[in-house]
């Protein structure tokens, strides 16, 4: 019997806008301020590049890589810093860039630092992946579509890398891999293939995604995939699961907001996953009427210390000037088990 689950929908109206688009100019090349170049793409000719690879290959450091509306061949963005590419239009539906029959990806970034793509829609390759980034920190991902027969977008070996407004589609939406510090926000991920994943993580942590939509088709998917990772959170989910919510081999993950039967969850011996809630915690005088700042607090669930001030031997903050806190406690706990427990939240202040 195929089980399905309806987790904390939410409607989103939101409007992201696009990075510094040129309001349509097509352009000759310029720059936009001391030391930054413009340069211009437009698969109609009517710029000084017909291709994205070829404004690639001769930008230098601090550049930008207008886009107009038109579908584009393969990027391929290796050992470059400080780049941008923005689609020049308020649709990223607009700018298309797809590989075709190639085996490589349709975008790929390896061995760079400050990228950042906007507004562009990444599609059709016969590669594992769409979109691919290998062995570079800081790079921005906002506002992209990714679509492909196989994994949709690619993160390896990566650290410093932000994910804003972007949807990814295919068997398995994203991979993280052997990466770190990864965030970001308001994202949709599609995932169908019949034991796919909306997200996949291997070996890779300081992860922090929330507002996130599924729509995970598969009937042995699940959302989220992990082994090897340790501080991951996942907060305001909405959306569709046939399968698991979580499959956790090995690691930590942590989801806030999100309480549901033991039987969407598959943790194997020696991983961790909690479902936590996000609380606030005042702290009041005597007569409940004066707040107080600066006060101290000690949270331990179950004897382990999560939260602890000066006072308390830790480095959290104290509260503030209305006396309060921002917690998390730990309502449910799956500790090498599909069976959860519910941990003893105490507080000290």
């Amino acid at each position: 019997m195929i089980r399905k689950m309806l987790v904390n929908v939410f409607v989103l109206a939101i409007l992201i806008a696009p990075l510094a688009v040129m309001n349509g100019s097509k352009g000759e090349g310029g720059e936009r301020g001391p030391g930054e170049t413009v340069l211009y793409v437009d698969d109609d000719g009517g710029s000084t590049y017909t291709s994205i690879q070829d404004a690639v290959d001769d930008a230098g450091p601090h550049t930008t890589i207008v886009v107009n509306p038109g579908s584009y061949g393969r990027v391929y963005i290796d050992e470059k810093s400080d780049l941008t590419i923005e689609g020049n239009s308020s649709s990223y539906e607009d700018v298309i860039i797809a590989a075709g029959f190639s085996t490589n990806p349709s975008f790929a970034i390896s061995r760079s630092t400050n990228i950042t793509v906007t507004g562009v829609t990444v599609s059709l390759s016969l590669s594992s992946y769409a979109f691919y980034v290998s062995r570079s920190d800081n790079v921005s991902i906002i506002r992209v579509e990714c679509g492909n027969l196989n994994s949709a977008l690619g993160i390896f070996n990566s650290a410093d890398v932000l994910l804003v407004g972007t949807i990814t589609s295919g068997p398995t939406a994203i991979v993280i891999s052997d990466s770190r510090r990864i965030t970001g926000g308001l994202m949709t991920f599609n995932a169908y293939g019949d034991s796919g994943a909306g997200i996949a993580i291997y070996g890779s942590g300081d992860i922090n995604l929330g507002w996130l939509m599924l729509n995970i088709t598969g009937e042995n998917s699940t959302f989220i995939r992990g082994s090897g990772c340790w501080n991951v959170t996942f907060s305001s989910l909405g959306g569709i699961v046939k399968n698991y919510m979580v499959e956790l081999f090995s690691g930590e993950v942590k989801l806030i907001g999100i309480d549901l039967p033991d039987h969407y969850f598959s943790v194997y011996s020696g991983a961790r996953l909690s479902l936590e809630l996000q609380r606030f915690v005042f702290v009041r005088d005597e007569s409940n009427t004066t707040a107080i700042e600066g006060a101290d607090l000690l949270l331990t669930v179950d004897g382990e210390e999560l939260y602890s001030t000066e006072h308390y031997g830790g480095t959290d903050g104290k509260s503030d000037g209305n006396g309060r806190f921002l917690l998390y406690l730990v309502k449910r706990l799956f500790d090498g088990t599909n069976t959860s427990v519910f941990p003893q939240n105490d507080i000290r202040v």
